[in-house]
């Protein structure tokens, strides 16, 4: 694995000790969160109570379970093309698409609701991957006002804002996804 140039490293890290200097606070003491039953002990059936209790659980380990966040499906009727076996990959990693990406994240005015597609809870990893970015996101949100915005990218501070969250190991298993 070819790690990036020094001067990309030099960023992150300069970025990462930055969210951490500005946000340490109200991110407190944050566990490292691994995908395994000790974190995540309840049963996962891809349904819509099983991915609202991910979706707290989650909200738990991060620390953000003041925070009133729903859960909302983008599209329920569509059903994503399978073919049944999964040998196609069409049962692992979800493709999200560039407007369900947009539309992820509704802010509510008194909380929020992170939409997700229904084809993405077929991937727990997948899944839990999206879940974690956005509720770094809705953390930067919660967190920043117009004195201090978010610096950008914005992905770039999301996922590293996630990291911070103890949510890091999650978006790392999403990241390599194979599928055919």
């Amino acid at each position: 694995m070819q790690l990036p140039d020094d001067r990309t490293l030099r960023e992150l890290v300069s970025r990462y000790a930055s969210i951490v200097e500005r946000f340490g606070a109200d991110i407190g003491q944050r566990p490292m969160v691994l995908p395994n039953g000790k974190f995540f002990p309840d049963a996962f059936t891809g349904d819509f109570p099983s991915v609202q209790r991910l979706l707290r659980r989650m909200q738990q380990h991060a620390g953000m379970s003041d925070i009133p966040i729903q859960l909302g499906v983008i599209d329920p009727d569509a059903e994503g093309e399978a073919c049944g076996t999964g040998a196609c990959g069409s049962c692992a990693a979800p493709n999200v698409s560039p407007e369900i990406a947009a539309a992820r994240l509704v802010d509510l005015g008194d909380g929020w609701r992170i939409n997700i597609a229904p084809t993405e809870a077929r991937s727990p990893v997948a899944l839990t991957a999206a879940l974690a970015r956005a509720l770094g996101h809705v953390f930067l949100l919660e967190e920043t006002s117009a004195e201090r915005p978010i610096e950008e990218p914005l992905e770039v501070t999301v996922e590293l804002t996630t990291v911070a969250l103890g949510l890091g190991t999650l978006l790392l298993s999403g990241s390599y996804l194979y599928q055919k």
